[in-house]
């Protein structure tokens, strides 16, 4: 399978770099999208934790995470769910990120690459895009045949259909880049922990003045940081609502250790194994795994089973 950065970086590459504001430096963003790419398998896929992220790229954790949130949000990468992981991804944490790299990322310019590939890259890029729910077509040109993926359109903020674009290569073909459908756009992890923090307070994301929304991105890169999700974001409101006569966003971080030791224990269902969520059983035979399970399962009566 054939690989490589695509030329058409060079035309914004600085815009990776400043972002939207162009008043502070983003250098992170270029290091995790080359990780991702290195640490790609054969279907354009890679699962590198955050801790690997710093370590690779020498950024620490908050530009790690901000860096991985403006690719989703350009759909350089995209999230895999869980139902849709093949092989090896399935007997990860359930909350380890698999990342699907796109190819192409949207700009300032529109949708430009950020790959080139050979014909066996396309296809298979092709087909996991179309796994993933993308709606996908292919595309024939003068010049070239190749199949790529690609969308009808990317609706812009007026309602108006954009083109696909082509970036031209140095010898003067034209390379299709995917235009993914911003309409079918999911929220990225960091912007659903947002949602769930406003909707525990009764605030609008869209509306919220300029300092709460800060508090709000605050406390959503606090609670990524310790695996909360934001199903976890009304208990930890009630307990903080129920202990504090005021307090806002960051309140549900700093109480966070405090709420969990407060959740009653609960039977795990240890009849099948818990390979997903239980890091003891990684690497473990099948039979290793069963024995393993009962010990759990036991030790999981005993504990419900003696009086506090």
């Amino acid at each position: 399978m054939l690989i490589a950065p695509h030329w058409a970086l060079r035309s914004y590459l600085r815009e990776i770099r400043e972002g939207d504001d162009k008043k502070s430096k983003h250098d992170a963003r270029l290091y995790v999208l080359l990780i991702l790419i290195l640490h790609c398998n054969n279907r354009l896929r890679c699962w590198p934790s955050t801790k690997t992220l710093c370590k690779e790229t020498g950024f620490n954790s908050p530009s790690v995470v901000e860096a991985r949130d403006w690719l989703l949000a350009r759909k350089a990468i995209i999230l895999v769910p869980h139902d849709k992981r093949e092989g090896e991804e399935k007997e990860l944490p359930v909350r380890q990120f698999v990342y699907q790299l796109t190819g192409a990322m949207a700009t300032s310019q529109g949708i430009q690459p950020y790959l080139v590939m050979g014909p066996e890259a396309e296809e298979q890029l092709r087909k996991e895009l179309t796994t993933l729910g993308f709606e996908v077509s292919l595309i024939e040109t003068s010049q070239t045949k190749t199949s790529v993926p690609t969308t009808k359109g990317i609706t812009s903020s007026k309602g108006n259909t954009k083109k696909e674009k082509h970036a031209d290569a140095p010898n003067g073909d034209q390379q299709h880049t995917p235009v993914i459908d911003e309409r079918s756009k999911p929220d990225t992890p960091h912007i659903a922990m947002c949602k769930a923090i406003c909707a525990a307070f009764g605030y609008d994301w869209d509306t919220v003045t300029k300092s709460t929304r800060g508090k709000v991105l605050e406390a959503s890169q606090q609670l990524r940081e310790v695996n909360v999700t934001p199903e976890d974001i009304s208990g930890v409101y009630q307990y903080c609502a129920k202990k504090l006569e005021t307090f806002g966003p960051t309140a549900l971080a700093s109480q966070w250790d405090d709420y969990k030791a407060t959740k009653p224990a609960k039977l795990v269902d240890y009849s099948q194994g818990d390979p997903l969520f239980d890091p003891d059983f990684l690497n473990l035979s099948p039979i290793e795994a069963a024995e393993l399970a009962r010990k759990k399962q036991l030790t999981a009566l005993d504990k419900l089973e003696k009086p506090a």
